[in-house]
């Protein structure tokens, strides 16, 4: 598919074509001006009376003098003095350039570039499905994510993992500042434990809670001894090691039984215990002051800020490491996603129209707020053009145009000349 734009080349290029057709066609009207004068001061030296043939050519040759004299003075009053002479009301673009610079800009964005009409013009020109037709060619996407991933890697650079840990711990600042964790912890909490999201974490904790207690049996054996020793004295010497041993078993089982059994009497009653943990986090203003008193406390640690540097750290090197290899498999799954989503765009009735509604209201929220800016920038650039220069890029804009007023002035003044005349004659 090929794109309406016109390169920079192109439209260097077009420049000179057009200053050489405009000149074309002042030469044009410069002519037949000259032709309409000529032929009025020929008709004297074939004089036959007034209502011969000779007086209809000269009435319309005169008419024709007058309309192309009249019709260049205005067409050239726009953008210089005719004949250099300092006439009132003239020169316009290049004396008044300033004020119609702040009209111009005023006009565009009011009448041109305004919400309906970009609506218009973004709905007929079927942005959405074309773009992702031109994504889909062969190439395109595999060409366009390497590029990036290149252009990616070099912005790489610029990043280190002091400032993203920095960026990122401010911003979990500012949000605790703004709004409580612990009721957003509970209200998280709540939607897993109501939905019973919770129950595959638990089926996989449960034994992991057995293995570690079995893992540590002799660690876990003595600090029920030294605990028993601390707590009953004495009578400390009645807790044999087949007691504990029997107990620890005991647990180790009933850890096995709660993973297998989502029903088991203790494992409903550790739903309920999270369950009631997520509506203190949300009701109990104690419970959340003292969980956002610690969450306050982890950000400012400096040990934090050392933990996600190298977080940061070894997420940026990872990230290098896939942006330095546009043939891997991230260059694939992104070529993937991509392509996917151009051809889901193309082909998704729906999804296209959500994507269309998305950059429509993208692009009216610009032209909204930022609106004033393309006139403030319309507006700066006429001023900074110099006034003769500005005279010259519109005339060269406005091409033959104005050139064909010209010649519509000669042509069209001598034909009025002649019905003037025709009706002189037949009245007299």
């Amino acid at each position: 598919m090929s794109t309406p734009a016109v390169s920079l080349v192109d439209q260097l290029a077009d420049a000179p074509r057009k200053r050489a057709a405009l000149r074309r066609m002042k030469t044009l009207a410069l002519t037949l001006l000259i032709v309409a004068a000529l032929i009025y001061v020929l008709t004297y030296l074939a004089d036959d009376g007034e209502h011969g043939w000779v007086g209809f050519v000269r009435a319309a040759a005169e008419a024709g003098v007058v309309g192309g004299l009249a019709d260049w003075f205005a067409v050239t009053a726009l953008f210089r003095r005719p004949l250099g002479l300092p006439i009132p009301h003239t020169a316009l673009i290049p004396t008044r350039k300033d004020a119609l610079a702040g009209t111009l800009g005023e006009f565009v964005t009011g009448n041109f570039v305004t919400p309906d009409n970009l609506r218009v013009h973004l709905a007929e020109a079927h942005l959405v499905p074309r773009t992702a037709e031109w994504f889909l060619a062969p190439g395109r996407a595999e060409g366009l994510v390497r590029r990036g991933l290149t252009e990616l890697g070099a912005a790489r650079a610029f990043l280190r993992p002091e400032a993203v840990a920095d960026v990122l711990l401010d911003v979990v600042r500012r949000d605790t500042e703004r709004r409580s964790y612990a009721e957003v912890a509970g209200a998280l909490l709540a939607d897993f434990t109501g939905t019973g999201q919770h129950q595959p974490l638990l089926d996989a904790g449960l034994p992991y809670l057995s293995e570690a207690l079995r893992d540590n049996r002799l660690l876990v054996t003595e600090l029920m001894r030294g605990l028993a020793h601390d707590r009953l004295g004495f009578l400390s010497v009645f807790v044999s090691d087949k007691r504990l041993t029997g107990l620890l078993d005991g647990a180790e089982q009933t850890l096995t039984d709660m993973a297998e059994d989502r029903e088991h009497p203790l494992r409903q009653a550790l739903d309920r215990l999270l369950t009631k943990v997520a509506t203190d986090l949300q009701e109990s203003p104690e419970l959340r002051a003292q969980v956002d008193s610690v969450v306050l406390r982890f950000v400012a640690d400096p040990q934090t800020r050392d933990w996600w540097v190298r977080v940061a750290e070894g997420a940026l090197t990872a990230l290098q490491s896939a942006l330095d290899d546009p043939d891997g498999p991230f260059a694939a799954a992104v070529t993937r996603a991509l392509t996917d989503a151009a051809r889901r765009a193309r082909d998704d009735a729906a999804f296209r129209g959500r994507i269309e509604q998305r950059v429509e209201a993208a692009v009216v929220h610009g032209v909204t707020r930022y609106g004033t800016e393309m006139t403030t920038l319309i507006e700066r650039t006429v001023k900074g053009w110099d006034g003769a220069d500005a005279a010259d890029k519109i005339e060269l804009a406005a091409g033959k145009d104005l050139q064909f007023i010209r010649i519509n002035g000669t042509v069209v003044g001598a034909l009025a000349g002649l019905a003037i005349h025709t009706g002189s004659v037949l009245l007299t």
